[in-house]
């Protein structure tokens, strides 16, 4: 036996600490004896931070008490990590940056839509008519509609009037705060928003946390892997008819675009104008957000030796991604050094349904931004015992099935969250090592499918109203949007049911692709074949990338609306003229499945076919990962009972091979010269590993 198999055999039976689950603490009271017993639970790594209390960042003492904990984790050999904030969402230092700014320059604000209507009579508003005064800074635009036709009213100071003939409308854009509440500097809950598209109030943010850890850490700083970013987002979740704005937003929109934005058109409208203005608007806050908090934070991680790290909102749907921040949602967190995703609730059902939240398509969008950004490493946060709170499964079983089906699709960091410290010890020891087994197996491997998944970024910011009440709004969101989500959810989920581990790939990823022998690389990704779904808009550069893959023999498959509009209207005859070149590309129905199924069995290759024998064929999901010495197949049981497949090499392989079963840490040989009879028992994992490939 070679030594790298005799190395990887011997981990796999006991995995090291770095390939298991880190645990979420807020904080420590001096005493060391928590880490014994996070060892003795079989953790791996601790995230933590200096004590929540009215003291917060202030107290050097604080800082020492954790560098204690710390000292003594690291000594023992456990991965450290910072949250970088007290509790969430993250930006605020707790009041501290705003307090470093009393003129309200780094608040966050917004625009919302006011709608007043009446008969005749003076059509009027007042700065502060809706919210306040201390709330509402400028009447940005007021448009009267009425039987005189529309017009736009003169703004006098704080002031719209005009008369008005028969029914009217009076649509006025008010430039506000977005923090609408009393602040109550005790709560989380109730502080100011800060504006996270300033790189300003977020520098100081970044000095006022991660410097000051810095600081007092002192040597033991070199301790630290990474900083935990907890949910930033710009303060506009859950309103509606409003849409965020910053400091000169009017003159950076300008400058970027070439063009006066249109207020009004950020809210409502059907025209290729008004849909042409939200796609830039949209695009602008997204780079905004991204360069000010994203890209600073991380550039000053990596500066310093750390990683950046942590989890956006509503990583799931493409709705969530425009109004949330701005759209373009891969790009933002593949800005991380380690992309991350949070899902709470990881029991199979929930993962692998369309749920508004926490299922297979948030996991597969961060996890395909880290593959086209280079990033190795994908983490999550999640309570695996959640699910106890939404079915009446065995919770610990469903959690087993979590580790699996999270792990398949793309997480190899594990933080979880269990207040309800309801696993008993064997069960916690047992859930590390199966974690640590999966990722032992599968480090130094990359995933090596060759299906790709269009993610229609500019079509969601073109199609996404700022009038509609947003979708942080339990089921108030509707619109064009939600139906194109749900389809695309629809064709995912389809996907992984049929055994295609696909990658989601955005506009960028493939304009910096490299195009090789029918084959589009980028990053760690190598594809044959791309579905385009609902690519209404899209860039220039990008169809350009799709004719010269398709002219190298790669395959590609639209569905639903085809590409029209061009990021700039200007663009549109370009569209035109290269989708000609595109006309003889498989052009499918949203909801012609099989008609998609056919054809990517002759396009994609997989290293094997399959076909259930028992147990549920649906729920079987499939991955594949390579790496110069070795090949593995990852197969999952995401059913509550046990499987049996029934495998063959697609390659022409004949030889023998190794099936690793963390739940056990079983390894058995198995012969690959003909059938395999893979059985799987319930929510568990196997990987059939092949090794010395060269």
């Amino acid at each position: 036996m070679d030594n790298k198999k005799l190395w990887l055999e011997e981990k796999f039976k006991v995995p090291a600490l770095d390939k298991r689950i880190a645990w979420l603490s807020y904080g420590f009271n001096g005493d060391t004896a928590p880490v014994d017993w996070f060892l003795k639970e079989g953790y791996g790594g601790i995230v933590s931070n200096v004590n929540f209390n009215q003291n917060y960042l202030r107290d050097p003492r604080e800082f020492e008490i954790l560098k204690r904990v710390y000292d003594y984790a690291a000594d023992k050999g456990m991965v450290l990590w910072i949250y970088d904030e007290y509790q969430w969402p993250s930006g605020r230092a707790f009041g501290l940056v705003l307090d470093e700014q009393p003129d309200r320059d780094w608040e966050g604000t917004g625009i919302k839509h006011v709608t007043k209507v009446g008969n005749g009579g003076v059509a009027s508003y007042r700065l502060g008519d809706e919210d306040g005064k201390n709330i509402e800074i400028k009447i940005m635009r007021a448009i009267l509609t009425d039987e005189d036709g529309v017009r736009d009213l003169d703004i006098d100071g704080g002031t719209v009037s005009a008369s008005a003939c028969g029914d009217w409308t009076l649509d006025v854009y008010v430039l506000r705060y977005t923090f609408d509440k009393v602040e109550d500097r005790t709560n989380f809950d109730l502080l100011r928003t800060v504006d996270l598209l300033n790189p300003d109030a977020v520098k100081k943010f970044i000095e006022l946390t991660h410097e000051r850890y810095k600081k007092y850490l002192g040597e033991s700083f070199g301790n630290i892997k990474a900083f935990f970013t907890d949910e930033p987002n710009l303060g506009n979740r859950e309103k509606a008819r409003y849409a965020v704005w910053t400091k000169d937003f009017d003159k950076k929109f300008r400058e970027e675009f070439g063009y006066e934005i249109n207020i009004p058109s950020i809210f409502s409208g059907d025209t290729d104008c008004d849909r042409a203005v939200r796609l830039n608007y949209y695009q602008l806050v997204s780079k905004l957000f991204k360069q000010s908090y994203i890209d600073q934070i991380s550039e000053w991680c990596e500066a310093n030796g750390v990683a950046s790290s942590g989890h956006l909102l509503f990583e799931e749907n493409m709705n969530y991604h425009v109004e949330t921040y701005g759209g373009n949602f891969m790009q933002v967190i593949g800005g991380m050094t380690i992309p991350g995703v949070d899902i709470l609730w990881v029991d199979p059902d929930h993962l692998l349904s369309q749920c508004d939240i926490g299922n297979y398509m948030g996991l597969r969008y961060v996890a395909s931004a880290a593959k086209h950004a280079c990033k190795k490493e994908v983490m999550i946060e999640l309570n695996p015992d959640a699910v106890n709170i939404l079915s009446q499964y065995d919770g610990f079983g469903v959690s087993i099935g979590g580790l699996s089906i999270t792990r398949l699709l793309g997480i190899n960091d594990f933080t979880i969250i269990n207040p309800q410290r309801s696993y008993t010890l064997e069960e916690i020891n047992k859930l590390n090592e199966y974690a640590g087994r999966i990722n032992t197996v599968l480090d130094e491997v990359v995933e090596c499918g060759e299906l790709a998944v269009f993610y229609p970024a500019a079509t969601a910011q073109a199609l996404h109203y700022a009038d509609v009440l947003h979708a942080q709004i339990w089921g108030q969101c509707e619109g064009e949007l939600v139906d194109i989500n749900a389809d695309c959810e629809r064709i995912c989920l389809e996907l992984l049911q049929n055994q295609y581990m696909y990658s989601s790939i955005d506009e960028e990823s493939i304009c910096a692709s490299e195009i090789e022998q029918g084959r589009m690389k980028t990053g760690f990704g190598c594809y044959s074949t791309i579905v385009v779904p609902y690519a209404e808009y899209i860039s220039v550069g990008t169809l350009e990338k799709l004719v010269e893959f398709s002219n190298a023999g790669g395959h590609i498959v639209f569905i639903g609306k085809t590409p029209k509009h061009a990021h700039s209207m200007n663009d549109d005859e370009k569209i035109a003229e290269l989708m000609g070149q595109l006309s003889d590309k498989d052009h499918l129905d949203a909801k012609d499945i099989d008609g998609l199924l056919a054809l990517l069995k002759n396009y994609v290759d997989v290293e094997f076919d399959t076909c259930v024998t028992s147990g549920v064929a649906s729920r079987l999901l499939v991955g594949d990962f390579k790496s110069d010495e070795r090949k593995v197949s990852f197969f999952v049981n995401a059913s509550d009972q046990p499987m049996s497949v029934k495998l063959s090499c697609t390659d022409g392989y004949k030889g023998r091979a190794n099936a690793y079963y963390p739940a056990t840490a079983d390894i058995q040989t198995v012969d690959l010269s003909s059938y395999l009879t893979l059985d799987i028992p319930a929510y568990e994992g196997v990987l059939v590993v092949r090794e010395n490939l060269t």
